[in-house]
């Protein structure tokens, strides 16, 4: 493994020094390459029971930038249209203005039900690669907006939460990115949110991780911050219906005190994003009369499909 290591580290250098990749985008990819070495070179220091575990993390690692090398060696960066409109429209609104930026959309070859992202945000550049899941259809409705949730991981605050060591600051980070996400993307977020919980199933939606709350937790939050939003029209009402399918799933009690954090840090930072997105007003027109103009947004027209397709159910 470790001359595998050295011979996807050579090719990142190669790439760099031949200027297939932009800047930050090579120091992504370096960066992902050090780190995959270290985690080999650690490797024979850790005990068979957690060998076993860290494993999988490596070879899934390995075969994600391996992934990533081929499709920028064949010059393959956009693994679907519809995601890259999305995912710059996103990133435009939430990256420095004149920032440039450099996305990598690729189809993993594994067997993982989630969208993954890594992000280097220098003092010019935006550095972006987003892996889509080869399971789950994240290219089309209902789960298309959670890329707007991978964009946010490219704000300079979200990559400061996202990478802090501290697992409750790096949890916040998460739900920090449904947030701004929410605030860029509107209701159909929260549709996507409870269609993915019905997806995994209760047992899965409370389950935490170490880079992750449970999306049980989550969704709690989100609810808290759409209500916050927008309180002044009907659109409440429309928030309890998209929910309803969920409102049982609850994060399991030892999760409960971290919930209540999450939920007091997303509300107090609300107004510093809310510039972000289009309004409550804008939300509203559309789910009053779903023929609202699309103002060539993409983050717009999810609103009003889902709007229509609500309205022929």
């Amino acid at each position: 493994m470790s001359d595998l290591c050295e011979r996807v580290r050579a090719t990142v250098q190669e790439m760099r020094d031949a200027g297939r990749v932009a800047e930050a985008l090579g120091e992504l990819l370096t960066a992902w390459s050090e780190n995959l070495r270290r985690q080999v070179t650690s490797y024979s220091s850790y005990s068979s029971y957690e060998q076993e575990l860290v494993r999988p993390q490596i070879l899934a690692s390995f075969i994600d930038l391996e992934t990533v090398l081929e499709a920028i060696n064949s010059d393959r960066k956009t693994a679907n249209a519809t995601v890259r409109e999305l995912l710059e429209e996103s990133l435009q609104k939430v990256v420095p203005p004149g920032t440039r930026t450099e996305v990598l959309i690729v189809l993993s070859v594994l067997n993982f039900s989630s969208l993954r992202s890594a992000a280097k945000l220098t003092a010019s550049e935006l550095g972006f690669i987003l892996l889509l899941s080869s399971v789950t259809d994240y290219a089309a409705p209902p789960f298309l907006p959670r890329v707007v949730h991978e964009a946010v991981h490219g704000n300079r605050d979200m990559i400061q939460l996202c990478e802090n060591p501290n697992i409750r600051q790096k949890h916040l980070g998460e739900v920090m990115c449904d947030s701004v996400a929410l605030i860029l993307s509107g209701p159909v977020f929260l549709h996507s949110m409870e269609a993915l919980m019905t997806l995994v199933g209760p047992g899965a939606a409370q389950r935490v991780t170490p880079s992750h709350p449970s999306m049980a937790a989550r969704a709690s939050v989100l609810e808290s911050v759409a209500l916050r939003l927008w309180s002044r029209t009907k659109t409440p009402q429309l928030v309890a219906e998209i929910m309803r399918p969920i409102q049982d799933v609850k994060c399991a009690a030892d999760e409960l005190v971290d919930q209540e954090y999450y939920r007091g840090q997303a509300l107090a930072k609300l107004s510093a994003y809310q510039p972000l997105g289009p309004g409550e007003a804008v939300w509203q027109e559309i789910y009053a009369a779903s023929n609202y103009n699309r103002q060539g947004s993409i983050l717009v027209g999810m609103n009003i499909d889902f709007a229509q397709r609500r309205a022929g159910s």
